[in-house]
């Protein structure tokens, strides 16, 4: 169960995304509510794994992983918006 202080959306960006960039066991991966469906989609953590998602989706980690830096999970997080110069 998701409490309110870990969902997030990622607007005003179109799209957002997670790159995985450690091992962890894979029920420690992303969940997503599906906006269109109202419906939660769970993806694995994986390492190298890159997941991608309308800004607007609200996520959270599926379930925590680790206790500090170096047990818990590694990412990197990017968003994808227009650009100033237009392309």
């Amino acid at each position: 169960d998701w409490s309110s202080d870990v969902c997030s959306s990622d607007l005003p960006v179109p799209y957002a995304g997670i790159i995985y960039l450690s091992d962890v066991p894979e029920h420690c991966g992303t969940s997503i509510v599906d906006g269109d469906n109202n419906k939660v989609v769970s993806f694995p953590a994986r390492y190298n794994r890159l997941i991608a998602y309308p800004g607007h989706y609200v996520h959270a980690p599926s379930l925590p992983y680790g206790n500090d830096i170096v047990t818990g999970r590694l990412t990197y997080n990017f968003f994808v918006s227009q650009s100033f110069y237009g392309f």
